[in-house]
């Protein structure tokens, strides 16, 4: 099935995740949805592989997914065996190696998709460009199912009026 086979945003970004997870080789995939105005990163949709157990995730503001989410710059991290950010982190979820990619549209950033991969890979120029554009693809997805979802709230409301005002005029 492909990510614009349903608009409802759960099945969405679960579908983002398993995609980018599975074209990425990726071990394990998330989605953090970013809301500016309260400063907040959410967990949306995870992907993990076999071996791993799913753990709840919410990013620090210090860690790598608070700074993308605010930046919309990408971080890809080839080593992270000594990086700061994962120190404290149990080891079944600190990746060997680490793509943060902002998921922005029109200059503002919804959230990120986090790759984790187990074996470093090397993030040459030809694997950036795939992870942009899985990123954008990811982005498009999620704006449309977002955009659907507030069309249909809108045409509810407009329902529930239209029936108030005809019950009145009875």
């Amino acid at each position: 099935m492909g990510l614009t086979s349903t608009l409802e945003l759960r099945e969405v970004l679960q579908r983002v995740v398993d995609m980018a997870q599975a074209l990425s080789n990726s071990a394990h995939a998330h989605i953090f949805l970013y809301d500016a105005e309260r400063d907040e990163r959410n967990l949306a949709a995870s992907h993990w592989s076999a071996e791993q157990r799913s753990i709840q995730l919410q990013p620090r503001r210090t860690g790598i997914t608070y700074s993308v989410a605010r930046s919309g710059t990408p971080e890809l991290i080839e080593d992270m065996s000594n990086h700061p950010a994962y120190a404290q982190s149990p080891s079944e979820v600190r990746p060997g190696a680490l793509a943060c990619l902002p998921l922005v549209k029109a200059n503002r950033v919804l959230g990120t998709l986090n790759l984790g991969y187990w074996e470093p890979p090397a993030f040459d120029p030809d694997a950036r460009g795939f992870l942009d554009l899985l990123a954008q693809q990811a982005t498009i997805a999620i704006d449309t199912a977002r955009l659907y979802a507030s069309a249909m709230e809108r045409a509810h409301l407009e329902r529930a009026l239209q029936v108030r005002a005809d019950c009145r005029r009875v």
